[in-house]
């Protein structure tokens, strides 16, 4: 707002010199975006369980503040951490209560499976063989599912505890919110500090994954990042100029 003690005139030029300026300013970011590279989604993943294989995408709806559907919305929970985690008023719990890529890469890493959200149907098949292995609909048959990864862990000779410790899996829990209270397994509780949810979308470059293999001298696959949208076209950390941004 122009201070009304100004004379009319001086008024004007100080209207007209704020107008030049906001142009001016539309006109460089104009530019500046005609000359920033495009950036091109080359894959859609959304993993359902936390720490299973992912779902490939076509195609999907996003809404305002959500995730990718179903995206994080399961997890396999270690029965003596079931305590950390209330279906009806459910917080952000840190990845190491869980069986996942973190903490049973290696184990889970043998499956392949689909999700089906209409049905909650969760297949799993030996990659290696293609024999199918599970078939559950998690909204009902859980327990299945549940037995079966608790064998499959109790299998395993050792887990880590909290303390540094080593013990045998106690058992499997699979677990998710109640459906009208939007939830998300996620690896960080940023968006729970900024906002109070916790649901995200993981967004990894192509060239960013390029440049750091180079500087850590080792050849990483893109797909250990577990991100749900993988884009190609942007320099090398062009992404993190994105923080704060909408």
């Amino acid at each position: 707002m122009v201070s009304s003690w100004l004379p009319a005139d001086s008024r004007w030029k100080v209207t007209a010199a704020a107008l030049a300026v906001g142009l001016l300013a539309f006109l460089a970011e104009k530019q500046r975006r005609k000359r920033s590279p495009k950036a091109v989604v080359t894959d859609i993943h959304r993993f359902a369980v936390k720490g299973l294989e992912r779902d490939s995408l076509q195609s999907c709806k996003l809404g305002v503040g959500c995730s990718l559907p179903s995206d994080r919305t399961w997890a396999l929970m270690r029965v003596d951490k079931t305590g950390e985690f209330d279906d009806n008023s459910p917080q952000w719990v840190h990845k190491m209560s869980f069986f996942a890529a973190c903490s049973a890469g290696r184990l889970l890493a043998q499956f392949g499976t689909a999700y089906d959200d209409e049905s909650t149907k969760l297949r799993i098949w030996e990659k290696i063989t293609g024999a199918q292995l599970l078939e559950a609909r998690l909204d009902t048959e859980r327990s299945l599912a549940e037995q079966f990864f608790t064998d499959l862990v109790q299998k395993e000779e050792l887990t880590f505890n909290d303390d540094g410790g080593i013990s045998r899996p106690q058992g499997v829990r699979i677990v998710r919110a109640l459906p009208e209270k939007p939830f998300q397994f996620g690896n960080t509780n940023s968006g729970m500090k900024a906002s109070g949810n916790v649901r995200t979308i993981h967004i990894v470059n192509a060239a960013t994954v390029r440049a750091l293999c180079r500087a850590c001298g080792e050849d990483i696959d893109i797909l250990r990042f577990r991100g749900n949208l993988l884009i190609a076209g942007l320099p090398a950390w062009e992404e993190f100029s994105w923080v704060g941004r909408t």
